[in-house]
């Protein structure tokens, strides 16, 4: 299946709500380079060989990847994040998916136009001299070659054909009061948390990542670490995880760069802030936690 989706639904949204649905085996392939950053912030990967990209910047291999993927790992749910103007050039893999039903779930993000490319002429003062596409119509593309979409105009649309396809186990909380927990907490680390963990880690594990060994620089990370963990617990509460007693988006947003932390002489500092060490140990209890954790040498 195709979701077509308007570019009237931010991104930030709709990755929140996939994230929250995709199965834990799920193979997420990504092709949609304006979005890219926020994809790498707000979808977890849980299993070996649970991401795929190219390095090299070539258009059109994520449709056509995505389908020879979930052809060779039928067992396997795949699901493709892409940008239309990347869509366009493979669009005719679509047949393929439809003649041998494949079964891969294709998100793509329509903005009508080389959105990447636009910011990159911008940034070096010019204007892009290709053109918008904004009339094609990928829906119905995908449906002249067999494939089934769906247009995605409003969030609740999503939502409710997401949880149609993607029935896996959910990472959102089911209550507004929770849901707005676990914004705030991932509001929390993307502002102030992660430069100051990676700070941490980073000064022990790899120096060279963040410039070179600063004793000042570190100790305030490790404050600021320190402040960051007592604000996230104080939003989980009693909770057994940050936004309620089922893990969420939240909890595996803060769980791998504390895997890191913790390998560190300064971790028993940062994490001995009230209420840290029953939520960690509920983390490292997970199955997934224990499946993905990174072999170091």
């Amino acid at each position: 299946m195709l979701l077509d989706v308007h570019q009237h639904i931010w991104t930030e949204p709709l990755l929140d709500a996939l994230a929250a649905r995709l199965p834990d085996d799920a193979l997420v392939v990504e092709e949609c380079p304006s979005s890219q950053p926020e994809l790498y912030q707000r979808i977890p990967i849980r299993v070996p060989f649970g991401f795929l990209s190219t390095a090299n910047g070539c258009l059109g291999f994520g449709l056509a990847g995505s389908i020879g993927l979930r052809m060779g790992l039928p067992d396997r749910p795949v699901v493709a994040v892409l940008g239309d103007g990347s869509t366009t050039y493979a669009i005719q893999a679509l047949w393929s998916a439809a003649h041998y039903d494949v079964g891969v779930l294709l998100i793509v993000l329509a903005n009508g136009r080389y959105a990447v490319m636009d910011g990159l002429a911008r940034k070096h003062g010019g204007v892009g001299a290709w053109p918008g596409f904004e009339a094609v119509d990928i829906g119905g593309l995908a449906r002249a070659f067999g494939c089934p979409s769906v247009r995605v105009e409003a969030y609740d649309d999503l939502t409710r054909v997401l949880d149609e396809v993607l029935p896996g186990p959910s990472f959102m909380p089911d209550n507004a009061k929770d849901r707005a927990r676990m914004r705030m907490a991932i509001g929390i680390i993307d502002s102030y948390g992660y430069d100051a963990l990676v700070g941490v880690a980073g000064y022990h594990l790899f120096p060279d990542f963040i410039g070179g060994k600063n004793e000042e620089s570190r100790r305030q990370c490790v404050k600021t670490s320190k402040l960051v963990l007592q604000e996230l617990m104080k939003v989980r509460s009693d909770d057994n995880f940050i936004a309620g007693e089922r893990r969420s988006l939240a909890d595996f947003h803060l769980a791998p760069i504390c895997f890191y932390v913790a390998l560190t002489p300064d971790a028993g500092e940062v994490f001995g802030v009230k209420g840290f060490t029953p939520w960690w140990e509920r983390m490292q209890a997970l199955p997934s936690y224990e499946s993905t954790a990174p072999q170091l040498g």
